[in-house]
């Protein structure tokens, strides 16, 4: 791939009251919310509140109680062949190791009893998506002050061997074969083998992943996609924070790929014919880049009590090129233009194209209450929200000083991520933003910023709740490069439009859900639902002429699927949609992904 020459010798003053604004922005707003955060009461699924640990009572045994995916009794239970199927897949499943099930837990024979770590545990078992229906309680106690703990849970199938598919109004589908298990003979490992089609490629996967390489804390990832239009290649290694009293965590990753992405362009641009225009406009850009990251964090709070605070440093080199040959595209509306514009002087893909070093301080933070909830996010299996405020901020120095060859003068980079749950009786609230900020002279200056508010409402325990959801989600951008555009559609809340039918610098969306399980569970494995929607929204690119009185609105049903005795817990969206403006009509779309 030809590599064009795109930096300028023309160097920028960094404006330090911008620098100023952001960092208010990004440190003291989420300091603000967690504060105003901390002191909220739990209400009735929080876990426990945890006291310190009690040096008079100590672990004592610890004892391991992993059920199959159907207990004895439920295979007593069945007749005919749903019993036949209960065994087969009891016999087919590769049970958990014990090893794999121990050195998830946070102590040890002879410490002394901590109810924390004990819930600690429990999350960490049920975050390596193989284990349902945890529980890390404690029995009866010795005279000596030893507290056996049991350690309870029922196993999940693990082989998913399916197609996964996603159907858009305008029928391009997007499918992928895929053959997945997460529990590989037992030890815990995820092996993955993918053939499929997104949207401008067919791709093949080898998937890797190690929760516990050789039994150590570490975690290895590998990744490889081969791809009709390049390559993705990347590996990982970490030590992750697996509990909270831990004091160090370490990261690395490399990347190398090859790929055409979508690159949107503004319909009131040098491309666009109508600023009126709805639909999205790109082109499919031939991209090459590769980055090596590494980031350490270390925790500086107390242990055992208070807000958990972690400092570290880390340092990202990332080189990115675009190959615009002699400048003629052809467009998604089937015209064919001349983008050598995008290689101008002051243009995102000029400003971009180099090699950017980035080496960063990061501060974060993160509450210890968690809710242990269902029915929230999926059908039956156990959900942890955590219910205090989380946020992670970067920041540091991304210019020529540094060695950084993309941009034009001194320039600094930032990112935060936020994002917090609140629970008031059968409520519960999240809100979560995530922006990126580039500060320094005005062709090297840009920013995104993305926020969600969303509320569920569920009326009603037992195992067929009735669910209200409502999302309002906004998006807002500057001098961002056509890849980094915001898109709107059938992942992201709209139904009668494409994958990306609107694309910009800009999106405000809103969405409500009525839905309630249905009392059919197929075969025990699969529960049914229904829901009913109304969805409206917006994508647009700064400069187009559409308000917000051209948004569109679709109202819908549809049947729900969840897996409630597997490790792959998505729900299954098929549903009938209707766009209110009269465009689109009715439509079937299915979908296995996105956030509703």
């Amino acid at each position: 791939m030809n590599r064009r020459p795109f930096r300028q010798s023309v160097t920028h003053r960094v404006c330090h009251n911008d620098i100023m604004r952001h960092w208010c922005v990004s440190v003291l707003l989420p300091a603000c919310l967690t504060l105003v955060s901390v002191g909220r009461v739990p209400a009735n699924e929080v876990e426990p509140a945890v006291a310190p640990p009690d040096s008079s009572l100590r672990v004592g045994e610890i004892r391991l109680d992993l059920r199959d995916i159907f207990s004895a009794e439920e295979v007593a239970a069945a007749t005919g062949p749903n019993r036949l199927l209960r065994r087969t897949m009891n016999a087919l499943h590769a049970r958990t190791r014990s090893w794999v099930v121990r050195q998830e837990l946070l102590f040890e024979p002879g410490e002394p009893l901590n109810a924390d770590r004990l819930q600690e545990s429990a999350r960490n078992l049920r975050a390596l998506g193989i284990l349902n229906r945890v529980e890390v309680v404690p029995q009866d106690t010795a005279r000596d002050g030893r507290v056996d703990i049991l350690v309870r849970a029922q196993e999940t199938w693990t082989l998913s061997t399916g197609i996964n598919f996603s159907l858009a109004a305008n029928n391009d589908l997007r499918w992928n074969l895929a053959v997945t298990e997460k529990n590989f003979l037992g030890y815990g490992t995820v092996v993955q083998g993918v053939i499929g089609d997104d949207l401008d490629a067919r791709y093949g996967r080898i998937y890797l992943r190690q929760n516990r390489v050789l039994r150590s804390p570490w975690t290895l990832e590998l990744n490889y996609d081969d791809r009709t239009d390049g390559y993705t290649r990347w590996l990982g290694l970490s030590l992750p924070f697996r509990a909270n009293n831990q004091t160090w965590s370490f990261s690395v990753r490399a990347m190398d790929r090859q790929f055409r992405p979508r690159w949107y362009l503004s319909n009131a641009g040098p491309a666009g014919l109508d600023p009126a225009r709805w639909q999205r406009l790109y082109a499919l850009v031939p991209c090459a880049d590769w980055l090596v990251r590494s980031e350490v964090l270390r925790r500086v709070s107390a242990a055992n009590e208070g807000r958990i605070w972690r400092l570290g440093a880390g340092v990202q080199i990332y080189d990115l090129s675009y190959d615009l040959g002699r400048g003629l595209f052809a467009l998604s509306d089937g015209r064919v233009a001349d983008l050598s514009f995008l290689s101008a002087p002051g243009q995102p893909l000029a400003r971009d194209a180099g090699t950017l070093v980035w080496p960063h301080l990061i501060a974060a933070s993160q509450g210890r209450r968690w809710a242990v909830t269902r029915f929230l996010l999926r059908y039956g299996n156990q959900e942890d929200i955590p219910l205090d405020p989380a946020w992670e901020l970067r920041c540091g120095p991304a210019g020529p000083a540094v060695g950084s060859t993309a941009g034009y003068g001194e320039r600094w980079l930032l990112t935060l991520g936020y994002s917090n749950w609140d629970q008031t009786g059968e409520s519960f609230w999240v809100q979560r933003a995530a922006a990126t900020a580039c500060l320094g002279g005005d062709r090297d200056r840009y920013h995104q910023v993305e926020l969600l508010l969303g509320h569920y409402l569920r009326s009603g325990r037992g195992e067929r709740p009735l669910t209200i959801k409502t999302f309002l989600e906004a998006g807002h951008g500057e001098g961002l490069r056509g890849d980094q555009a915001v898109s709107l559609g059938l992942d992201r809340g709209l139904r009668t439009l494409d994958v990306d039918g609107m694309a910009g610098d800009r999106l405000l969306r809103w969405s409500t859900e009525t839905g309630r399980a249905l009392p059919f569970v197929i075969a025990d494995i699969l529960q049914t639902g229904w829901g009913v929607f109304y969805n409206g929204g917006l994508a647009r690119w700064a400069g187009e002429e559409r308000a917000l009185a051209t948004a569109r609105h679709e109202v819908g049903a549809g049947l729900r699927l969840g897996a409630t005795r597997s490790g792959n817990n998505e729900i299954i969206r098929i549903d009938l949609s209707y766009d209110l403006g009269g465009e689109a009509g009715l439509v079937l779309t299915t979908i296995a992904r996105g956030f509703f």
